[in-house]
């Protein structure tokens, strides 16, 4: 569908992390493991880098299956969410995929010279992802 212009995928990562705003930095690994996206872990965090590993079942079964596995969706979430939080331009990198080991590694770069487009960073309300989960769930029917 999107032929070779897969940046596509990219850029609506980017557009969903507008709508669904992680204010906390928590609960962007949370937020991974919901939507089934894998397990997000945080390796290495400087000033401008900041170093990713998605894992888990779900990474290992797409880089299994398709060698063609692509994981920019997440990268452009993940660069969104982070410029969010820091107010700064951000880009992210999917800088390796190790299909033996099942892991991807994201790089995440933060330019402390230029801030973001305020027009551009989300109005949405801050998504509380941590408070969601730890809700009681009241959907149940209460016992008579």
């Amino acid at each position: 569908i999107i032929g070779q212009n897969s940046n596509f995928l990219y850029w609506a990562g980017k557009e969903l992390a507008r709508e669904l705003y992680l204010q906390k930095d928590e609960e962007i690994p949370l937020f991974f493991e919901e939507v089934n996206w894998g397990k997000l872990t945080r390796k290495k965090s400087k000033v401008q880098q900041q170093r990713f590993e998605l894992s888990g079942p779900v990474v290992a079964l797409r880089l299994k299956n398709d060698p063609k596995a692509d994981f920019k969706l997440e990268a452009g979430f993940l660069a969104q969410t982070v410029e969010q939080q820091t107010g700064l331009v951000t880009e992210a990198i999917v800088e390796e995929e190790n299909k033996h080991a099942g892991t991807v590694k994201i790089l995440v770069q933060v330019d402390h010279g230029d801030s973001a487009d305020m027009g551009q960073l989300t109005n949405a309300e801050p998504l509380n992802l941590s408070e969601l989960l730890q809700a009681p769930d009241n959907s149940k029917s209460k016992k008579k």
